[in-house]
């Protein structure tokens, strides 16, 4: 689970898309495409592995945030 947070105090966070890669994928998520400042949003991540070992994969949110889309590191055990 994921939380992206506004933290703007000019104006909320305008949210274009939300995007797995890999072994991931996005089960739910309380996002819209708009998050006014201070607020937080949640986002739901299931592991799927299509081979066993170490999975690695990426949440990427695009965003009008300074600094481009955001990122964060998946990872799992493929049994």
């Amino acid at each position: 689970m994921s939380t992206e947070t506004s933290t703007s105090t000019i104006a909320p966070l305008a949210i274009s898309n939300i995007v797995t890669v890999g072994d991931f994928a996005i089960t739910g998520k309380s996002c819209g495409t708009s998050l006014p400042s201070g607020n937080s949003c949640t986002i739901t991540v299931n592991f799927t592995p299509t081979a066993t070992g170490v999975r690695t994969g990426f949440l990427t949110v695009f965003d009008n945030a300074v600094g481009g889309a955001q990122n964060a590191t998946l990872n799992g055990v493929g049994r």
